[in-house]
């Protein structure tokens, strides 16, 4: 027997199959393809690829359907109805008709924003023309583009850029990157936390509604409590410790930094107490055995009682004056505040015991090397994959032990993810300048060849960058622009993650 999810792949795979074959629409695309020194502003919706779109003669269901569109199939977008749920699409060959399909069934790319209402239909004999390609900015003029590189202006300050290379009649390689201009005022990058620790991850969809954001990808992983693993700073607050993974950075002045801040397993931070007695500070706002000294902000809500391990919490206020001792018991934590915890017969739990009194003022040293407050955002995954403008392979088994260089993840990690694995893959990385930033995501698994980490700094090099890392992948791996989604999700759809980089266009 067939199990539900496959009965619905063998369904969708038959539908557009003789789909293709009876319309010949797997080649009848528009051409989007602008010269290598130009760019496209038009905006074009295709098909999801396990969705078929109805064309219908008016803006909603009370309107008859026309044509059908199948799976990948391109059309331009003239305009959209008073709410943008439906799009007036011109479709060429061989449909050769323009019609209204509804925004769920489709991804848009390309200048979408500000499209116009169209109200009254437009007739195929007087739709309008393409708008005119305009020049490469000057912070793509050295970008060496080629012709699977189908390139769209969004604004002054941002492009973006489908590649697709044909691999052989049934796998095409898609990748789908945004090139900003850090130099541009009307550009900003911020990170979101959408974790609820303890609770729940987020969609990156959710995170931009709440934002208000105009690009977002993914980005860390994320562990037992929801919330990312490696170094997370937030409008210059401190979310989680550094391990020693690769970060991207960036100051209020956008100059950016992907690299390490610490060199161990976590950060060198300590707490010292008024006795002078001094203890390491192991990790912040994530899962803590019960042997550490741990740290919590407000960005955990609260401390809720577990059974079997609660311990010794020291509730501090913004100063780190101890405003509360407590045990084995549920503590809230105020905007501003920390609290200090540690196993009740531990060592870490006896050292607060002798040395912390309420009203006493600690030192906490929330150290990492380079200093996290010259950031004001930065965010975290894994690894590195360029660096100085080359490929740079994460614990490379042909480089001898000494000089063998690993981010902190285990073998089976590496194993899934490293060297030949062809996944969908997330990345950010800067030019040389340290001005021009690049996201790129790659699709895979259902809807084509996935691609491995030295292919995807290749591309990153390519596209202008001197220093790159990657991202959460696999399932996990989305672009937002604009409107939506610029890539297709596999059976299981958007998958929860625990934070995204995010760009603003603040014109």
């Amino acid at each position: 027997m067939f199990s539900n999810r496959a009965v619905y792949g063998r369904l969708i795979a038959l539908f557009v199959f003789v789909g293709l074959v009876l319309s010949g629409l797997w080649q009848a695309k528009p051409n989007v393809y602008a010269a290598n020194r130009t760019a496209s502003r038009s905006c074009f919706a295709e098909v999801k690829w396990n969705n078929a779109a109805n064309l219908r003669i008016g803006p909603s269901t009370n309107y008859g359907i026309e044509k059908v569109a199948v799976s990948g199939f391109r059309m331009r977008v003239l305009g959209q109805d008073d709410d943008g749920e439906w799009l007036q699409v011109e479709a060429g060959d061989p449909i050769n008709f323009i019609g209204w399909v509804w925004w769920e069934n489709v991804n848009l790319f390309g200048k979408c924003a500000g499209l116009p209402d169209t109200g009254n239909n437009i007739e195929i004999e007087t739709a309008p023309a393409p708008p005119a390609e305009v020049e490469l900015p000057e912070f793509a003029q050295g970008i060496d583009f080629t012709h699977e590189d189908q390139i769209f202006q969004l604004n002054d300050g941002m492009l973006y850029v489908r590649y697709e290379h044909v691999i052989d009649k049934k796998t095409t390689l898609q990748a789908h990157v945004l090139i900003a201009d850090l130099n541009n005022p009307h550009v900003d990058v911020g990170v979101h936390l959408g974790a609820v620790a303890d609770s729940t991850a987020t969609l990156v969809s959710d995170m931009v509604k709440d934002a208000g954001a105009f690009v977002a990808i993914n980005g860390d992983f994320y562990g037992g409590n929801y919330m990312p693993q490696g170094l997370t700073v937030i409008d210059g607050e401190l979310v989680i410790a550094p391990k020693h993974r690769a970060t991207f950075a960036i100051t209020a002045k956008h100059n950016v930094f992907i690299g390490y801040f610490t060199e161990s397993w976590t950060w060198p931070a300590t707490v010292i107490a008024e006795t002078g007695s001094i203890i390491p500070l192991q990790l912040a706002n994530l899962p803590c055995d019960p042997a550490w000294l741990c740290i919590y902000t407000h960005y955990m809500r609260w401390l809720p009682v577990k059974w079997g391990y609660d311990g010794i919490r020291v509730l501090l206020s913004p100063e780190f004056e101890v405003l509360d001792i407590v045990t084995d018991r549920y503590t809230e934590i105020p905007e501003g505040h920390y609290v200090l915890r540690a196993g009740t017969y531990t060592d870490a739990g006896k050292w607060l015991r002798e040395n912390v009194q309420i009203g006493d003022t600690l030192q906490v040293n929330l150290e990492t090397h380079p200093d996290w407050r010259n950031y004001e955002n930065a965010i975290s995954g894994g690894p590195i994959i360029v660096k100085n403008g080359r490929f740079r392979q994460d614990c490379d088994p042909n480089v001898s032990e000494a000089l063998r260089v690993c981010e902190e993840f285990d073998d089976r990690f590496r194993t899934a993810h490293y060297f030949d694995v062809h996944i969908p893959r997330s990345a950010v990385g800067y030019n040389r300048d340290n001005k021009t930033l690049i996201l790129i995501m790659v699709e895979g698994y259902e809807l084509g060849a996935g691609i491995t980490q030295e292919d995807l700094a290749n591309l990153l090099i390519r596209y202008g960058a001197q220093s790159a890392m990657e991202f959460d992948g696999g399932g996990s791996s989305s672009l937002w622009v604009d409107r939506g989604f610029v890539n297709d999700f596999g059976y299981d759809g958007e998958r929860r993650v625990s934070d995204a980089l995010m760009l603003y266009w603040n014109e």
